[in-house]
């Protein structure tokens, strides 16, 4: 057994001994904004996600925008914004809590889960056809803590 004088052992806790941490400094992988796919036309719609490392739910809306792009030749270009990128303060304390969140040419369009999942027609004309948006876009600012 090895003994060592009490003299040179010195408890410090590790959490004494960091700085603290913000969210935002938390980031376990790279950033996640910039283009998705591209439009093959300038008149084209937009879309933007609104996204962050980790959202299994904004895979399933690329997925599902992917297939309705592919499968229906509807032409549209999509984007990802990191909200948690440093400068994307304003659109993490808005939509922290609902992520993905869509925009269609700068508007909210949808949040969470694909409008009319399972019917790509209804969708794709949604894109398209200057469909609205689905529901209320989300602000988490908006919410009093209780």
């Amino acid at each position: 057994m090895l003994c060592l004088p009490t003299s040179t052992i010195a408890f410090r806790p590790s959490f004494l001994l960091r700085p603290a941490l913000s969210v935002r400094s938390l980031s376990l992988s790279a950033s996640k904004t910039g283009p998705i796919f591209p439009a093959t036309s300038p008149t084209a719609p937009s879309l933007t996600l609104y996204t962050k490392a980790g959202c299994s739910l904004c895979d399933q809306v690329v997925a599902s925008l992917q297939a309705i792009r592919d499968g229906d030749s509807c032409d549209f270009d999509l984007a990802a914004v990191d909200i948690t990128d440093a400068g994307n303060a304003d659109f993490d304390d808005r939509y922290k809590f609902d992520i993905p969140v869509v925009h269609k040419d700068g508007v909210y369009f949808f949040k969470h889960r694909m409008p009319f999942e399972g019917d790509a027609e209804m969708m794709r004309e949604a894109i398209l056809e200057n469909g609205g948006p689905v529901g209320q876009e989300p602000d988490a600012r908006k919410m009093r803590m209780k």
